[in-house]
């Protein structure tokens, strides 16, 4: 990786540290689309999206946010998936604990909002996944 960045092995070691630190920096970076410590969460578009009062405006702003999101991180995700290194089966742990998180608040805001389905919770439409679109027959 270090010759492909054009930089010595030991230079990404000490600036980065090893290749699962840095598989797990460029993730983040992936995340976010931007190189700013802001966790993703906490950036200006999903705070947008808590303050929205509409079910389908929620669910339409979720979609915008988490495709590009989804575009940038895919990639990464299947080298992980694909890499035998057990930093990668810890980083493929944190994004998919992340994505849990994500989809948590997803479902209790839409259940704040009265946005689902009758006798459904907020418990079981998080677990319908990240594809709001796929699942919105079952779940939304």
């Amino acid at each position: 990786m270090a010759a492909e960045a054009g930089v010595s092995a030991e230079f990404g070691y000490k600036n980065v540290g090893p290749k699962g630190a840095l598989v797990a920096a460029v993730l983040d970076v992936a995340v976010g689309g931007d190189d700013e410590p802001v966790a993703l969460a906490e950036g200006n578009s999903v705070t947008r999206l808590r303050e929205l009062t509409s079910a389908s405006e929620v669910l339409a702003g979720y979609v915008q946010v988490l495709v590009p999101v989804q575009e940038r991180i895919a990639p990464l995700l299947v080298l992980a998936g694909q890499s035998p290194d057990p930093a990668a089966a810890a980083l493929l742990i944190k994004a998919d604990a992340e994505r849990l998180a994500g989809m948590t608040a997803l479902a209790q805001h839409l259940h704040h909002l009265g946005g689902l389905r009758v006798g459904l919770d907020a418990g079981r439409t998080r677990d319908c996944g990240p594809a709001p679109v796929r699942s919105c027959t079952t779940c939304w």
